[in-house]
C-alpha cells in the first residue's frame, strides 16, 4: 500500500469509528443526497438551517458544510452565524459557492460572507472559483458553465488560497487542489457525474466528513475528492443510467476499502 492510500484508508477508518457530526446548511435540491452520502461514509449528517438553532447545532458538530445553491437573505444570515460559531470553536468550514457567477445577489452575498467567516476549504467548479477570485469568465455564467484552467489562472487561485489561509479545490475533468503553496491534480472520475444533479454538493459533504477527522485540510480534501472520483468510476461501470449511477455511487462509498485505492493519475506538485 502506498503512503497516499494508507492515509486515505486511515481517514476512512477514523470516520467509521468516530462517526463525526457534519452540519450542513445546504440547498434544497440535493439535501437528501448529501445526507445519504454522509451517512454511507459512516459520518452523521445534520441539516439544521433555522437561525434560532444553527449556532448550537454547529457547536455540537465536527465539521460545517455551507452550500449556497438556493440562497435568500435569511440563508446568508444563517450561514454567517453558523460560520462564525465554527470559527470560534476551530471547527472546519467547507464553503461551496454554487453558481456565484450567475447573479449579483449570490456574488455579493458570498463575498460578504467571506468578510466575516474564514473557510477551511472552498470547493467549486472552475467558473465559480474564477468568479470568486476576480478572474474573467470566458463562457456563460449559468450554474453548469464549464471553464478551462491555465497556468496563469492557477497562480491567481494559489495566491487567493494563500491569502485566505484555506484550501481551494476546483472540480472538473481535472481536479486542482491547492493550499497556496502546494498544487495537486487529480485526473480521475467519470462523465456520469455530469448527468446527475448534485455531484458537487455530494463532494462537499464528503470533504466535510474527511475534514471532521483529519486536521490536515489539504490532505483531507485531496483524499475526499479522490475517493468520490474512484467510486464514481466504479458506479459508472455498473449502472444502467443516471438514477442508478447515484445509487451505486452511494453504495461504492459505503463499501470503499483500502485495496480499491490506487495512485494512478494523481500528481503532486
Amino acid at each position: 500500500m502506498t503512503d497516499f492510500s494508507a492515509k486515505l484508508s486511515c481517514i476512512l477508518k477514523n470516520i467509521r469509528l468516530s462517526k463525526p457530526v457534519v452540519h450542513h446548511i445546504t440547498n434544497f435540491v440535493t439535501i437528501n443526497d448529501c445526507a445519504n452520502i454522509t451517512t454511507a461514509l459512516g459520518a452523521s449528517p445534520v441539516m439544521a438551517y433555522n437561525k434560532d438553532e444553527v449556532g448550537e447545532m454547529t457547536a455540537l458538530s465536527n465539521a460545517l458544510v455551507l452550500n449556497l445553491g438556493t440562497p435568500d437573505f435569511s440563508r446568508f444570515d444563517t450561514v454567517t452565524l453558523s460560520g462564525k460559531t465554527a470559527n470560534q470553536l476551530s471547527i472546519p468550514v467547507i464553503l461551496d459557492p454554487v453558481g456565484i457567477g450567475a447573479t449579483s445577489f449570490r456574488q455579493n452575498g458570498i463575498k460578504h460572507l467571506l468578510n466575516q467567516v474564514s473557510p477551511s476549504v472552498i470547493k467549486g467548479k472552475a467558473s465559480e472559483i474564477k468568479t470568486l477570485t476576480g478572474l474573467v469568465i470566458s463562457k456563460n455564467k449559468v450554474i453548469d458553465s464549464e471553464e478551462s484552467m491555465d497556468t496563469a489562472n492557477i497562480e491567481v487561485i494559489k495566491s487567493f488560497a494563500l491569502s485566505l489561509n484555506a484550501v481551494v479545490a476546483i472540480t472538473g475533468k481535472v481536479d486542482y487542489i491547492t493550499n497556496g503553496t502546494q498544487l495537486i491534480k487529480i485526473n480521475r472520475g467519470t462523465e456520469m457525474f455530469t448527468y446527475i444533479s448534485g455531484a458537487g454538493c455530494i463532494t462537499s459533504s464528503v470533504i466535510g466528513a474527511f475534514c471532521a477527522v483529519e486536521k490536515d485540510t489539504l490532505l483531507a480534501t485531496v483524499c475526499a475528492i479522490y475517493a468520490v472520483n474512484i467510486c464514481g468510476e466504479k458506479a459508472a461501470k455498473e449502472c444502467n443510467g443516471p438514477a442508478d449511477f447515484k445509487i451505486k455511487l452511494i453504495n461504492a462509498l459505503y463499501a470503499l476499502h483500502s485495496e480499491e485505492i490506487m495512485e494512478k493519475e494523481i500528481y503532486f506538485e
